[in-house]
């Protein structure tokens, strides 16, 4: 999958439901959060999440590593809803290539895994409720996309995201590239830190990665999280 401009993942000493699964040159690329006995739903966070957009998606393996994200969040979900994702991109610009969902990875999730797609950002909606969120199953959020009309989530909207996960809907936490600047991606921060997590600064990587170089770190996750990881290898 692709690597190139990133973000890094730091996980907090409390984090002990979080696997890091990716860290090219011991930088955090990729985790997850799972805890069964809590009942909550699963979550991805990726601090590569330009794969995501319409300029990353055709790279590689992202399509395959994207389709197999929503099945395994989907696994770990035990909302009333199912096979119904929203992507929420924290974006009021227009959409352009860099800041818009694939439309082939949408067409391929409806398509081919028969997901309900929603996309839309802080223009269409504005702000998010819990009556937008009760529709789904998984939640993408993504940050980054544009280096300066990104827009903090708020103190409620991150209360009410987490207590959707709370109750068994999965979430995706996606940041896009960070350029050159040693902050971090605040406006997601905030709901990141309700898992332990945050992101930071920025890492170049490799134009591509292979999962199998780091067949050293999978092993570590529990069993339950095998069937993902094995699919995007």
């Amino acid at each position: 999958m692709s690597g190139g401009r990133a973000a890094i993942i730091d996980k907090g000493p409390a984090a002990e439901h979080v696997k890091i699964v990716m860290d090219p040159q011991e930088k955090s690329l990729l985790a997850t959060y799972y805890d069964g006995n809590a009942g909550r739903g699963g979550v991805v966070f990726d601090a590569g999440g330009a794969k995501f957009m319409e300029d990353g998606a055709g790279k590689f393996d992202n399509e395959k590593y994207i389709r197999n994200v929503a099945k395994w969040i989907e696994d770990q979900s035990s909302s009333l809803s199912s096979q119904n994702i929203l992507v929420y991109i924290l974006s009021n610009e227009p959409a352009k290539p860099h800041n818009s969902f694939s439309q082939k990875v949408l067409d391929s999730l409806m398509e081919k895994d028969d997901f309900s797609v929603t996309v839309t950002n802080r223009k269409d909606t504005p702000e998010i409720s819990e009556d937008l969120l009760l529709q789904y199953s998984q939640i993408w959020i993504f940050s980054g996309m544009d280096k300066s009309s990104d827009t903090l989530l708020s103190d409620n909207e991150v209360e009410i995201i987490t207590e959707i996960n709370q109750f068994g809907r999965g979430l995706l936490i996606g940041v896009g590239q960070q350029g050159d600047s040693a902050e971090g991606p605040v406006d997601i921060n905030n709901l990141a830190k309700e898992f332990g997590v945050t992101f930071s600064g920025s890492v170049e990587n490799s134009d591509e990665l292979r999962v199998s170089k780091f067949v050293d770190t999978l092993s570590k996750v529990p069993e339950i999280m095998g069937k993902w990881y094995k699919l995007i290898t």
